[in-house]
C-alpha cells in the first residue's frame, strides 16, 4: 500500500512532495481464511492509496481508512448561509485534527511531523474554538520547557530535534503565547503557574540579547552583511515583509504578555517590570520602524503594518488601518500575508471599520485566497497560497493548519461569540455578530468551561433576529 495526497496524470500515487520519504506498508498474505491487518506503530496523512498484489479488484469493503489523532473533544461549531466559508471551515477542521499527534505537527505526511511553535501559537485560539485544547497543549508545553536551553532560548520545534536553536522571533514566543491563550479560554491558572520560569526565562534572554543592549530592542540575526538572515518572518507570504522589526515586536509583546501573567499570579513586582520593559520596547520600535509622514512600518506590505498593529505597538492605528485597507484593495482586495500576518488580517480590518473588506477577502476564489484552495479540490489547508503550482518536490504540503487561522474570525466576528479581554474562561463573554456581504445566517456554538454558547442571527432586507 503507497499512500500519498497527489496522483499522477495516470492515476497513481504521487509521492514527490512528501520529500525525502516513500510511505509504503508491506503485507504477506498467510494466503488461506480471512485476514485481516492494520498498522499499529506508524500512520500515514494521504487522501490517496495505491494497492498492489490483490488477488482481485478492491471493492469498498476491501479498505478502511481510520482517522486518528489525540483523543481531544470537539467544542464548537460554525455555519453560515455561504457555502464557501463553510467549506474553508471545514478544511480547517480537517487539517487540525490531522495534524494533533501527541504534539501540534506542521503536516502529517511528509518526512517533518514536528512540533512548530509559529504555527502553533497563530493557530491555537481558533483550535482552541474547534475542539478542547487545554490539556493537549498543556502537554505539549512541558515539551518546550523540557527542551528549553539553560540560557532561557527555546527551539522553533519542540520536542527538541532537528532544528537548533535559538528559536526565531514569533515562534520561541509560542512559550509564552499558548499558555496565555489557553488560560483566556478555560481559566486554568495551572498552566501560568507551571510555566511561569520558562516563560520569563524566554523573555529575560531577549531582553538581555546582546542586540537588545547595543540598539534597545531584540532582534534575531545569523549571519552579517548581504548574507544576514533575521528568521522566518511573515513566512511564506505572497509578499515578503522584513523580517528584522518582527523581534522587537514579538519582544514587545511577550513583555506586554508576561506582564499581565505576572499580575494573575501576584508577582506585582515583575508585572510592573514587564510592563516597563513593553512600553520601552513600543517606544523604540515606533522610533526605529515606524514612518509617520506615510502611516507605515518599514515595508509597507500588509504584514509590515499588520504586526505592529495587532500586537499592540502601533500608536497611529487608524492611519495604520488605513494603509492595509488600501493595500488590500489595490491588489484586487486580496491578501499577500505569510503565516504570522494571516490570522491578523481579518480582525484587524474588522475592528477598524473595513468588515466589508475583510468579509470580501474570506470569500475571494481567485488566487491568492482561501476560496482558491478549495475551488482547487483542497480538502485540508495548504501550505502555500499556491500548492497547486508550486514544484511537488520541496516545500508543498497539502495539509497545514496555519492558514486555517481565520477560524478565529468566523466565531468572533461573523457568529458574534467573543471572549471579554477582563473574563477568563468564558465566566462572562460578549455577543457582538457582524453580518457581511450576502450572508443571510451565521451561527456557532461553543462549549466553555461554564456551558454552552449558542449564537444565530437571520437577516432579511426587513429585518434582523439574533437568538
Amino acid at each position: 500500500l503507497k499512500f500519498a495526497e497527489l496522483m499522477t496524470d495516470k492515476g497513481l500515487v504521487d509521492q514527490a512532495n512528501l520529500r525525502s520519504i516513500r510511505p509504503t506498508d508491506k503485507y504477506i498474505f498467510k494466503g488461506y481464511g480471512i485476514e485481516e491487518w492494520e498498522p499499529k506503530f506508524t500512520y500515514h496523512g494521504f487522501r490517496y492509496v495505491e494497492v498492489e498484489g490483490l488477488s482481485k479488484k478492491p471493492d469498498m469493503h476491501t479498505l478502511t481508512a481510520k482517522v486518528i489523532h489525540s483523543g481531544v473533544s470537539e467544542a464548537g461549531s460554525f455555519a453560515c448561509s455561504e457555502e464557501l466559508l463553510n467549506q474553508i471551515y471545514k478544511i480547517t477542521t480537517w487539517s487540525l485534527k490531522g495534524n494533533l499527534m501527541d504534539v501540534p505537527t506542521d503536516c502529517p505526511q511528509r518526512d517533518e511531523r514536528l512540533g512548530w511553535m509559529g504555527d502553533a501559537q497563530i493557530f491555537a485560539p481558533t483550535a482552541a474554538y474547534m475542539m478542547n485544547m487545554n490539556a493537549f497543549f498543556a502537554k505539549w508545553q512541558r515539551d518546550i520547557t523540557d527542551s528549553q536551553h539553560s540560557s532561557g532560548y527555546v527551539y522553533d520545534v519542540n520536542p527538541k530535534i532537528v532544528v537548533g536553536g535559538p528559536s526565531k522571533p514569533a515562534w520561541g514566543d509560542a512559550v509564552v503565547i499558548v499558555p496565555y491563550q489557553m488560560y483566556r479560554f478555560y481559566g486554568d491558572k495551572r498552566i501560568l503557574e507551571e510555566n511561569y520560569a520558562a516563560m520569563q526565562a524566554w523573555v529575560e534572554y531577549m531582553n538581555n540579547h546582546p542586540s537588545t543592549r547595543e540598539n534597545g530592542i531584540y532582534h534575531f540575526q545569523a549571519g552579517e552583511g548581504d548574507k544576514a538572515w533575521y528568521g522566518y518572518g511573515d513566512w511564506v507570504p505572497v509578499e515578503a515583509s522584513p523580517s528584522k522589526p518582527i523581534g522587537g515586536a514579538y519582544q514587545f509583546y511577550s513583555n506586554r504578555l508576561l506582564s499581565e501573567i505576572a499580575g494573575i499570579l501576584k508577582k506585582k513586582t515583575d508585572a510592573d517590570k514587564y510592563a516597563a520593559i513593553a512600553r520601552k520596547t513600543a517606544g523604540r520600535y515606533n522610533e526605529l520602524y515606524y514612518d509617520k509622514a506615510t502611516g507605515n512600518y518599514q515595508g509597507g506590505t500588509q504584514g509590515a503594518n499588520l504586526i505592529p498593529l495587532s500586537l499592540g505597538i502601533a500608536t497611529e492605528k487608524a492611519a495604520v488601518a488605513e494603509n492595509i485597507a488600501k493595500n488590500v484593495i489595490a491588489k484586487g482586495n486580496h491578501l499577500s500575508t505569510g503565516f504570522i500576518a494571516t490570522q491578523m488580517l481579518l480582525p484587524a480590518l474588522s475592528e477598524a471599520g473595513y468588515h466589508e473588506l475583510a468579509y470580501t477577502v474570506a470569500t475571494q476564489r481567485t488566487y491568492p485566497s482561501w476560496g482558491y484552495m478549495v475551488d482547487n479540490g483542497a480538502t485540508t489547508m495548504w501550505e502555500l497560497w499556491n500548492s497547486d503550482k508550486e514544484k511537488p518536490e520541496g516545500m508543498n504540503s497539502r495539509n497545514h493548519f496555519a492558514y486555517g487561522s481565520l477560524g478565529e474570525w468566523f466565531y468572533e466576528y461573523l457568529a458574534g461569540i467573543r471572549r471579554d479581554p477582563n473574563s477568563e474562561g468564558f465566566k462572562h463573554f460578549l455577543i457582538a455578530p457582524l453580518p457581511a456581504g450576502n450572508l443571510h445566517w451565521a451561527e456557532a456554538s461553543y462549549h466553555s468551561p461554564y456551558g454552552k454558547i449558542n449564537s444565530r442571527w437571520d437577516k432579511t432586507p426587513q429585518k434582523f433576529t439574533l437568538k
